[in-house]
């Protein structure tokens, strides 16, 4: 079984994330084993659809930050193991969503599965990971993860409901935006940070310190998503690129470029980006403009404050690591 994906980050000096994911390694295979074993009770057709997306397993972050955030407050357990599938069980339904609502024909370097299957062969397939993922949440018998694990879902969806609500609302604030990627993205790293310490069995003001920096992560990891939709190729990046501003979709740096535009130029760009025109020459203009120096501030500001919620906890290389990431997604490009 191939293991997980170490992403090489484009320039920063070829920072890979390898070094994010070595305390916890054998521990990740766990995961995808796990998620394996489910799968193969699955009636053949949808084994199939299921294996073929799992054959691209990502970066596995999610469940990197779950088991790292354990192992900073004491040992991996099996509940740990099957919290990291769940989430990214969780994490990948989101993406099949997500795919069809774009109608990206790409994902992780592979045809997606809207692409290869259709809009509702991949709606449904999100669905029933989705609901497999809360019935072995269940199974765990611990109503206060289940009850994490319901609250998160909840989040996740009011934040992608309202980023599917303001497409090309071109009057969406900064503040606005917060909101919405709190939701849809950061929601999901404050759970898995919150889960790998409580199950653990870490004090609150730990496990509060730990879903804090899962949240900044969340925003950091977001907000440099939008960054590299613009500035990264499909090659690097493994998914189709451009999709944000040709859908209309308001993401930090359209936001701040647009802000800081004369009125007459603004009009001339929303009119552009509402037909769809000059999306190529935009994207240019985004990332010559001072606005990218302000998003890569707001980015490391979050992934400073990331890593200050880590101060408290004893050195270990597990905390090592939660700080590494911090300071890779700290450097977009």
């Amino acid at each position: 079984m191939p293991g997980p994906d170490f992403y090489q980050a484009t320039a920063c000096g070829q920072i890979s994330l390898e070094p994010v994911f070595e305390p916890v390694k054998a521990d990740l295979q766990a995961v995808q084993q796990h998620i394996l074993d489910w799968m193969e009770a699955e009636p053949l057709p949808i084994r199939q659809r299921l294996v073929r997306l799992t054959e691209q397993p990502g970066k596995m972050i999610r469940a990197a930050v779950l088991l790292l955030s354990a192992k900073a407050c004491g040992e991996i357990s099996k509940d740990h193991v099957e919290l990291a599938a769940i989430v990214e069980m969780v994490h990948l339904a989101t993406l099949l969503h997500d795919d069809v609502i774009d109608q990206a024909s790409v994902r992780r370097g592979s045809a997606s599965a809207n692409a290869l299957w259709g809009n509702t062969a991949a709606v449904l397939l999100g669905d029933l990971l989705l609901s497999k993922a809360f019935s072995l949440g269940v199974g765990l018998s611990r109503p206060e993860i289940t009850a994490l694990l319901t609250e998160t879902a909840e989040e996740i969806c009011r934040g992608e409901l309202l980023q599917n609500l303001h497409r090309a609302d071109w009057g969406l604030t900064e503040e606005q935006y917060m909101k919405i990627i709190d939701g849809k993205t950061a929601a999901l790293f404050a759970c898995t940070a919150a889960l790998g310490a409580k199950v653990a069995g870490a004090r609150e003001s730990t496990a509060e310190a730990l879903t804090q920096y899962g949240r900044q992560i969340g925003q950091a990891f977001q907000i440099r998503d939008d960054l590299l939709d613009l500035l990264s190729t499909e090659q690097q990046s493994g998914k189709t690129l451009g999709t944000d501003l040709a859908e209309c979709k308001l993401t930090l740096p359209l936001i701040v470029w647009l802000r800081q535009l004369p009125e007459k130029q603004k009009q001339a760009a929303i009119k552009n980006l509402s037909e769809g025109s000059q999306i190529p020459h935009i994207a240019e203009q985004i990332c010559q403009s001072p606005a990218m120096q302000k998003v890569r501030k707001i980015l490391r500001e979050f992934c400073g404050q990331a890593s200050r919620f880590l101060t408290d906890l004893p050195d270990s290389a597990a905390k090592e690591a939660l700080s590494k990431l911090a300071e890779i997604l700290s450097c977009p490009e």
